[in-house]
């Protein structure tokens, strides 16, 4: 079987705010398993130089292509997947243009800002017959596996009430003031917060049902 071509939004070498593409997506992509299955064929950054840059900078395939566009990224021939990983603000307006362009879709959570863009985005993916899935990757820590299995095994009888506490690990929350391109990132509109991003990142949607 082919590996999956992936178009990546987002890798980029001056991020000020995180390099959450390059600590967390490009290792297993870049790793001798992730090769098997996913191909990056595609990057789009906010210009071309930038991207150009990060195909160097990151050593992937110099046959990259690169995009400055969504929209262009989207009408890639050579793209399967696309890959967001971006502020959650702007999960939206990257998005939108692969799932109609009938692009299986791969983003961080949670998908969009609000329930009409997430409707809008689940909706259009139907009827492309695509999907959209937005990473909860924390749910496969160690923790959550061992806590989750106590919990099922009946150990410790039916859990009436549960208090969740965490870290979330990016080294700027309460004890250092946020970067600049985080600002605003704690608001409402934007769609990120605690709730959003960290807890789900570790709460399987079964706990919901």
């Amino acid at each position: 079987m082919s590996p999956i071509r992936v178009g990546l939004i987002g890798l980029s070498t001056t991020s000020g705010a995180t390099s959450w593409a390059s600590h967390a997506h490009l290792p297993y992509l870049q790793s001798a398993q992730g090769q098997e299955h996913f191909k990056i064929t595609a990057l789009c950054n906010s210009s071309i130089d930038s991207a150009k840059k990060s195909v160097e900078h990151f050593k992937l395939d110099p046959s990259t292509k690169t995009y400055d566009s969504v929209d262009d990224l989207a009408q890639d021939p050579n793209v399967d997947l696309v890959v967001n990983v971006t502020g959650v603000e702007q999960h939206y307006k990257l998005v939108l243009p692969a799932v109609k362009a009938g692009k299986d879709v791969y983003t961080e959570l949670p998908l969009a800002s609000n329930m009409e863009q997430m409707r809008e985005l689940h909706e259009t993916a139907k009827e492309k017959k695509i999907k959209t899935v937005f990473g909860m990757q924390g749910q496969t820590s160690i923790v959550t596996k061992v806590l989750r299995d106590i919990i099922a095994s009946g150990k410790i009888g039916k859990v009436l009430s549960s208090t969740w506490v965490g870290y979330n690990g990016m080294g700027f929350m309460g004890e250092q003031p946020l970067p600049e391109p985080m600002k605003g990132f704690m608001y409402r509109k934007t769609g990120a917060n605690l709730m959003t991003v960290w807890f789900l990142h570790s709460t399987s949607p079964q706990a919901f049902l």
